[in-house]
Parts: C-alpha cells; sequence; structure tokens
C-alpha cells in the first residue's frame, strides 16, 4: 500500500480541497459533480495562479535541471 493511501481529504470552510503534495491543484468539491461547472475551473485556475503552485514548479524545474 502506498504511503497516504486511503487518506481522506477535508475542504475547507470555502468546500474547496487544497492538495498539499501538489500545491496549487484545489478542488471545489460541489462543483466535481456538477457537468460543465464554471466555478470547477475557476477555482482550478486560481490555484495554478497561485504563488505556492509557482513555487513547486521552480523547485520541480530545478529538480530537473539538478538529474
Amino acid at each position: 500500500m502506498r504511503r497516504g493511501a486511503g487518506t481522506e481529504l477535508a475542504a475547507d470552510a470555502d468546500g474547496i480541497i487544497r492538495l498539499r503534495q501538489f500545491p496549487g491543484l484545489w478542488i471545489h468539491v460541489e462543483s466535481v459533480f456538477t457537468p460543465g461547472s464554471r466555478k470547477l475551473i475557476e477555482i482550478l485556475q486560481q490555484g495554478i495562479s497561485s504563488h505556492e503552485h509557482m513555487a513547486f514548479v521552480d523547485r520541480l524545474a530545478k529538480t530537473q535541471r539538478t538529474n
């Protein structure tokens, strides 16, 4: 079993799950189950525009350059 497998994710007060393992991956829970939801895309875009996500991408790029 993978480490962390089966871990329940909790949404915050706004109904958004913000994954720590993948900074910037924000999921609006209710929107996942609403076909064609603009809210889902809006929240995903906010996440990938966040400082946390940009820093994550920079860390990945640095790791790839050193390998």
